[in-house]
């Protein structure tokens, strides 16, 4: 019996010894009196140096309450089950470890001690800091792409979402991740056939998958989103789990939306420039005597026309204030803006067509009044002045200070049919002081 005791006392003594652990052992004082060769390597102290010594040589000072409970606890003969905590080696350096702490019993089972089993778990520790570090810009990466992450175990045919699959879909996280039922029926009734078949096309074929499509939030709001996925099958070809992200593609496809309105509205101003291009080449070769008054009043007229849409091309074809309209039109023709231009009227943005017409009448009117009117003069003003109510603008042109009229013209060419044709009603009177023109438009 003696003889059996000796040889496990001997294998118990070469296990601690060979242990890749640090074993440690105390008494009830926290006096070591015992420290493996693995306890040496990894806290830089020797047996020699240690035996005999405190324990809380190794402990830090802020965890001294941690060790003196754990001595409490080995005095009532418990079992410290693994804990994390953080232990000085000689160098001052910390190291992170796990520690599991058992009594120590004599021969007549009184507690006598306590054995730490002490396991180095930096580069756990460093592996779980980094995988922490990486989740975190995983959750960077998708709130700032607006996506969630998912995977689905296709033999429990469960999901797993991430949180931000929640927020996409406008669900509480804490009723859990709904059933699949419950997902298709957030798909916009349109979409749901097509999305069902080609989910359903995916999972049997395997491989990646991209699926677009909107849904319905439970308040009501409808998002388009984007769903990229891989299909995993297993050695037998037996589909086993899909993983991917979610990501909601709404402004994209608002965008995607405007661009195919603007095309359709570009090629729309396209067609009616040029149609208006051809009727200005027509009616300006008509009333023409020689090639040279064509190509004055011609390129006038184009001018006119590119001015307008510039000034909409800055606003992005939304429209253009009126005020900006006339002074973009007739800044080019008056010396001095300040002192012979009066403008007055409330604000108005005029629609882009609207603004288009109004411009060439402008221009009309400026031409005829520089080359007849008030503008022929130094000493001729023009005041324009506008009310707006009801979706119908009235625009009056009052010219003073230039030659006098004894008698209204008799000819009318492009530029007089040009403002008679683009306003809903023109009154032009030809007083004495100068001409009125008075305009009124639809909004």
């Amino acid at each position: 019996e003696r003889r059996a005791a000796e040889e496990a006392a001997a294998l118990l003594a070469a296990i601690v010894a060979a242990s890749q652990d640090a074993i440690i052992s105390k008494d009830l004082n926290g006096i070591v009196t015992h420290w493996n060769r693995s306890a040496e390597r990894l806290l830089g102290y020797s047996a020699e140096e240690m035996i005999g010594q405190p324990i809380s040589r190794i402990i830090p000072p802020d965890s001294t309450g941690e060790e003196l409970r754990i001595l409490s606890a080995i005095r009532s003969g418990e079992f410290i089950a693994p804990y994390e905590s953080i232990l000085l080696r000689k160098d001052g350096s910390k190291l992170d470890v796990s520690l599991t702490v058992s009594p120590i019993r004599n021969a007549a089972g009184d507690v006598t001690g306590g054995s730490t089993i002490v396991r180095d778990i930096t580069e756990r520790r460093r592996h779980s800091e980094m995988l922490r570090q990486n989740e975190e810009r995983l959750r960077l990466a998708l709130r700032s792409a607006r996506a969630g992450a998912w995977d689905y175990d296709a033999l429990r045919k469960k999901f797993h979402w991430s949180p931000e699959m929640f927020i996409l879909y406008g669900l509480d996280a804490a009723n859990g991740v709904p059933r699949r039922e419950h997902l298709i029926a957030q798909i916009e009734p349109s979409h749901r056939h097509r999305v069902r078949a080609e989910l359903v096309k995916a999972l049997a074929e395997g491989g990646s998958f991209t699926l677009e499509f909107p849904i319905v939030r439970p308040d009501g709001s409808e998002i388009w989103t984007a769903v990229v996925g891989d299909v995993i099958k297993d050695a037998a070809g037996r589909t086993v789990s899909a993983r991917g992200i979610d990501q909601d593609i709404t402004e994209r496809k608002n965008w995607d939306k405007h661009q195919a309105m603007l095309l359709r509205e570009l090629s729309h101003r396209v067609k009616n420039t040029l149609a208006v291009i051809q009727a200005m080449t027509r009616q300006t070769l008509r009333a023409s005597s020689d090639p040279k008054s064509f190509a004055e009043a011609f390129e006038g007229r184009i001018r006119s026309l590119a001015s307008s849409h510039n000034l909409l091309t800055e606003a992005d074809w939304s429209g253009a204030k009126l005020a900006d309209v006339i002074r973009n039109q007739l800044g080019a023709m008056v010396d001095d803006v300040a002192n012979r231009l009066a403008l007055r009227g409330p604000d108005v943005v005029l629609p882009a067509e609207t603004a288009t017409q109004l411009g060439l009448v402008l221009h009309e009117l400026g031409t005829n009044a520089v080359k007849y009117g008030a503008l022929s003069t130094p000493a001729g003003k023009i005041a324009i002045v506008w009310t707006a109510s009801r979706g119908k603008l009235c625009l009056t042109w009052r010219e003073r200070g230039g030659p006098r009229i004894d008698t209204p013209p008799t000819h009318e060419g492009f530029g007089t049919a040009l403002i008679v044709s683009s306003a809903g009603k023109v009154t032009r009177r030809f007083d004495p002081a100068g001409l009125t023109c008075r305009l009124e438009l639809a909004l």
